[in-house]
């Protein structure tokens, strides 16, 4: 078996190999050491393959856009965003829970986080207070783009 099958193309595939081999969810809305362990593991392993920074076009079902700073304990705005298409440097990966309520509404998933990103068709770029966060799940194609 040659090394290249081993190695990750994009975040989204680090994540699932990850997933795969640790067993990684987000049941919880509580943070909790493992997945605080899991998240800097992937980071680390991103920015070694060089992933961190990289520009990518992809295509979501679903993202977030959230403030970059917020309190914790009190409501946050945020949209939602169906069908996203979008392109934009990869900055980390970072865990979302939306919704205490069991529910369509609810969110719990491991998400990629981009802090500049134009959405398209309209070329709609995130406000520099804002962040872009892409469930790993929902992404239905990702390519590096130089």
């Amino acid at each position: 078996m040659s090394t290249e099958a081993l190695q990750p193309k994009d975040p989204v595939e680090l994540a699932s190999i990850r997933a795969k081999d640790t067993g990684m969810t987000c049941d919880d809305f509580e943070s909790t050491t493992n997945e605080e362990w899991m998240l800097t593991e992937l980071v680390y392993a991103a920015n070694e393959l060089g992933f961190i920074g990289t520009n990518y076009f992809f295509n979501a079902v679903r993202g977030f856009i959230f403030p970059k700073q917020f309190d914790q304990n009190k409501p946050v705005n945020y949209h939602s965003i169906n069908n996203l298409t979008a392109e934009g440097p990869f900055a980390t990966y970072s865990k979302v829970s939306i919704g205490k309520i069991i529910g369509t509404g609810t969110v719990r998933a491991v998400c990629l986080t981009f802090d500049k990103a134009i959405m398209l068709p309209h070329f709609k770029s995130l406000d520099d207070d804002d962040m872009l966060f892409v469930p790993v799940l929902s992404i239905s194609s990702m390519t590096a783009i130089e």
